[in-house]
């Protein structure tokens, strides 16, 4: 499943507001990208040199649009830790969006094996897509949804669901 991940994250309410921040370049410009020097403060050297960086992205709601079910944070891409100080020097590494002042770092996992059997969930599980990973109003085969459910109902690594969605009859616009 590898090609499929996009580093996906979600959080509660409180977001990345106590994560590692960027807070400058190493020249005047706004956006920095591959390659970049960027000066970020709060890295905590044993959390190791490797980071990825993120924005805050939409507010997941539940489907009826009464909860806040969590935010979604967007992957930009990765830096690696050149100097630790109060304002620590990190290089971009690579970059999937532009980066600017303000995006957030967390500490990148050690290379980490998923291993996982595909399933069906242990209960019925009635659920709705609430977002798709590329802001799409359709999706397809491979594509990254967010469901409005989650471990709490029953859903766990590995388990596989069907996507049904009713579609209005299509009128035969011939001649009777």
């Amino acid at each position: 499943i590898e090609p499929y991940l996009t580093r996906p994250l979600i959080t509660g309410p409180e977001g990345l507001a106590a994560a590692p921040q960027i807070i400058a370049g190493r020249d005047a410009r706004a956006i920095w990208g591959e390659g970049d020097l960027a000066y970020v403060v709060g890295l905590d050297p044993k959390a190791g040199d490797q980071w990825y960086l993120y924005r805050r992205g939409r507010d997941l709601m539940s489907a009826d649009g009464t909860e806040l079910l969590g935010i979604e944070q967007r992957y930009l891409g990765s830096a690696k830790v050149e100097r630790f100080a109060e304002v620590s020097t990190v290089r971009i590494t690579t970059a999937k969006e532009e980066i600017v002042d303000g995006d957030r770092l967390l500490p990148a996992r050690r290379g980490q094996l998923l291993s996982y059997a595909p399933h069906a969930p242990t209960r019925p599980v009635q659920a709705q897509i609430i977002a798709t990973d590329r802001d799409a109003i359709e999706a397809g085969r491979g594509w990254v949804v967010t469901l409005d459910k989650g471990a709490k109902d029953g859903l766990d690594v590995g388990t596989v669901l069907a996507i049904y969605r009713a579609v209005p009859p299509i009128p035969d616009p011939r001649p009777v």
